[in-house]
């Protein structure tokens, strides 16, 4: 289970949709021009618009000044304010007002970054989407920030433990087929089976030497113990006396007696997967244990007829394939996590973006700022 690469493509797509949603979501306030603007509104007291000088805000005109003359920046910086500088230079940051939706924002940190962040829904749903809880820090929500962090690394940690763990009991799982599995052992019930069992053999099957089933190393040992070698549970040794496609031959020329149907599968390449599933999946398989007895033990007997190490091995291979599961299910729930707290970020910014709006609102010979609530 290539659980990193499984997460790596969730993970991109979160990423292309933050980039995609950014692309819709940029909002700027709106501020509403009038012309010929003489005062501010008596909210404010401070002096009327022709104290301003305009060479410092880069007007050169001897016309009357209009508000088309002036940025948002400027406006909103005269609002907060409350009088009319001489220059705006003096001051170090004027671009700081640029954006005046609600109080928290215009104390919040300078930082651009903080500023996207509270502002910009897309923004928000990036950071969210790679750092969960990241966008709810910029905008003080800590107790979401604290959610789906915790979250955040309990899903990290089961995804690794489950992950540690499968491996482990794979590794208990293979060594136990490698020490305890023997295809000398199987094949040599695969010929007693076939020749003497009534009703094994397909019909019009020949008869088969049982030293067509060994390689020349086999023959040798073969000769050496005077007939077909015994099981040493050794894999390295086996597979060079086995004649593997001797052995499948065989064994689809051999029937189940409950079924009268060929054996379900040939045995797989020695360290395949497939190899150590199918030892303590199929029945057939059953007689290469070394604790198979035929006295005591029978292929056609289903699940009743199979030995305590086929049993126990079958066990182990459900045990780690269920820590694998779980690790999977863990890595769900992380980008989970990730996909919740990124959609979080994008909807708290775009609800509070439209329930306070703010802009500047003229009326004849004044200014006056106002807040419009959306629900």
């Amino acid at each position: 289970m290539n659980y990193k690469q499984i997460f790596g493509k969730i993970f991109i797509a979160i990423l292309i949709s933050g980039i995609y949603t950014h692309g819709f979501a940029r909002q700027d306030i709106t501020v509403k021009k009038k012309h010929d603007i003489s005062a501010l509104s008596s909210s404010v007291d401070i002096s009327p618009f022709e104290l301003i000088e305009k060479d410092s805000l880069g007007i050169k005109s001897t016309e009357p000044l209009e508000i088309d003359m002036l940025h948002e920046k400027d406006l909103i910086f005269l609002f907060k304010n409350g009088h009319l500088p001489t220059s705006y230079q003096e001051y170090e940051h004027p671009a700081d007002y640029l954006r005046l939706q609600s109080s928290e924002q215009v104390d919040a940190s300078h930082s651009t970054f903080r500023q996207a962040l509270t502002t910009q829904p897309g923004y928000a749903f990036l950071a969210s989407a790679i750092v969960p809880g990241l966008s709810q820090a910029a905008n003080k929500q800590y107790w979401k920030t604290a959610l789906y962090l915790v979250a955040e690394a309990a899903t990290i940690y089961l995804t690794i433990d489950g992950n540690r763990r499968g491996e482990r009991l794979e590794r208990d799982y293979i060594n136990i087929g490698n020490q305890d599995w023997s295809v000398m052992k199987y094949a040599a019930w695969v010929h007693n089976y076939y020749h003497n069992v009534p009703g094994a053999r397909s019909p019009g099957a020949p008869n088969i030497d049982i030293t067509t089933l060994l390689t020349p190393a086999g023959l040798e040992e073969y000769n050496r113990q005077g007939g077909f070698p015994m099981p040493q549970f050794n894999t390295d040794t086996e597979w060079k006396w086995i004649n593997i496609q001797a052995l499948r031959q065989l064994e689809r020329s051999s029937l189940y007696l409950t079924s009268g149907r060929p054996f379900s599968h040939d045995l797989p390449d020695l360290g395949s997967q497939q190899y150590y599933e199918l030892m303590s999946k199929y029945y057939q398989f059953a007689p290469g244990w070394r604790d198979w007895n035929d006295n005591n033990h029978n292929v056609n007997a289903g699940l009743a007829g199979m030995s305590p190490m086929w049993l126990q091995h079958a066990l182990l291979e459900e045990r780690f394939n269920d820590s694998y599961r779980f690790a999977g299910n863990m890595l769900t729930l992380m980008v989970v996590n990730h996909v919740i707290s990124a959609f979080d970020a994008y909807f708290t910014i775009k609800l509070k973006n439209h329930k306070l709006q703010s802009g500047m609102v003229y009326q004849p010979g004044s200014i006056s700022y106002q807040l419009t609530y959306k629900f």
